[in-house]
């Protein structure tokens, strides 16, 4: 008999959909059926602009709001509500993970962060993830910290899994490839030509500290003239933060880009800046050969792994220092070409199709198990 595979998700944005397609050919070839279950965005997820179409069955999902906290029940069709394996995301707003993991009926898999990485979280919230993680038949971990982090509270290592989350590699080093002198040209513009750009890429949200980094490039732009600041992506502090930079000329705000576009831009910059949560963009910065330069700062996305001393620049958590971190990228080639080098070699470990083997190597574990 197939047995039946379900993944559920709020939303599925745009950098998932490689992997999803991915785990459906394993899939295939594994004689699973599985199906994808999402939702759609709303709020700052739908401000980011950054939803796919990629999604099997969609569920509706009903919101709830009790005190400050927001509850998500998303109603499974009744064809795939006896799935064999169900694998929700690792959230503690997701009532229906909830109620999947008090029930005898099927395997219930969670995947995510494996700890939480946001300010201000309680005692009471650790202790709530910490006891629905630990009901789950199979843990997905995003990084092997992750995974760690569960073990070393109780959760048994045998049915856990490191995914190691990523983007979509392969496509990005082919639109890399593909960008030619004169699209970085015309990404200039008049600019003059020892202008050395510096990127930010991701949601435009009071996570990633846009505001820190503003204050800090005033910094740098004092000191080093020709920097230039490029601040791709979109989100709730989109209009804020085009505001607060109008009358900066050696700062550009372009919206969210993707393909050859974000390629073009990462090819033209000298360092990404990310003084706030790292998350995903240390993958496409590795790969593209572009230094990150973040900060200590403690509440990073589980990506921030990835980064190192040897490819990559983390600065103590002020203006100053990181005003500080962006000049010296900028000033000692040598130093951006190694970490530049070093970020190459490093990227290889990370692709949705090394994920998407992890995963379904997990997923064929569980169902035995």
């Amino acid at each position: 008999m197939t047995q039946r595979v379900v993944i559920v998700q709020e939303y599925i944005p745009t950098y998932r959909r490689p992997f999803f397609d991915s785990l459906r050919l394993i899939a295939g070839n594994e004689g699973w059926d599985l199906k994808v279950v999402a939702g759609e965005p709303r709020g700052a997820q739908a401000a980011r602009g950054d939803a796919s179409s990629g999604a099997d069955v969609h569920a509706r999902t009903v919101r709830l709001h009790v005190g400050r906290r927001r509850l998500e029940l998303r109603r499974l069709p009744h064809e795939i509500r006896d799935a064999d394996l169900v694998i929700y995301e690792q959230a503690r707003r997701n009532l229906d993970a909830h109620l999947a993991l008090r029930s005898p009926r099927r395997k219930v898999g969670l995947w995510g962060h494996g700890f939480d990485h946001s300010p201000g979280v309680s005692p009471r919230d650790e202790a709530l993830l910490r006891g629905m993680t630990l009901r789950a038949d199979w843990f997905f971990g995003y990084t092997a910290a992750g995974v760690d982090h569960v073990v070393s509270y109780g959760y048994p290592a045998a049915r856990a899994t490191v995914v190691n989350n990523s983007t979509d590699t392969t496509s990005l080093r082919a639109q890399l490839a593909k960008v030619t002198s004169s699209d970085i040209a015309g990404l200039r513009g008049p600019a003059s030509p020892d202008a050395q750009f510096v990127a930010y890429v991701g949601a435009l949200d009071v996570t990633k500290r846009i505001e820190f980094l503003i204050e800090a490039s005033e910094l740098v732009a004092r000191d080093v003239p020709a920097f230039r600041l490029l601040v791709v992506g979109d989100g709730p502090a989109s209009a804020s933060i085009s505001q607060r930079v109008a009358d900066r000329p050696w700062a550009r705000v372009m919206g969210r880009l993707e393909g050859r576009e974000l390629a073009v831009v990462l090819r033209t910059s000298s360092a990404i800046a990310c003084p706030g949560a790292v998350g995903l963009v240390a993958v496409d910065a590795l790969t593209a050969g572009v230094p990150i330069v973040t900060t200590d700062w403690p509440y990073h996305g589980p990506e921030r792994a990835y980064l190192s001393r040897s490819n990559s620049i983390t600065t103590d958590n002020s203006i100053e220092a990181y005003a500080q971190g962006l000049t010296r990228v900028l000033q000692d080639r040598p130093l951006r070409l190694a970490l530049a080098e070093q970020g190459k070699r490093d990227s290889r470990r990370y692709s949705v199709e090394q994920m998407a083997s992890a995963f379904g190597e997990g997923i064929g574990r569980a169902l035995a198990s």
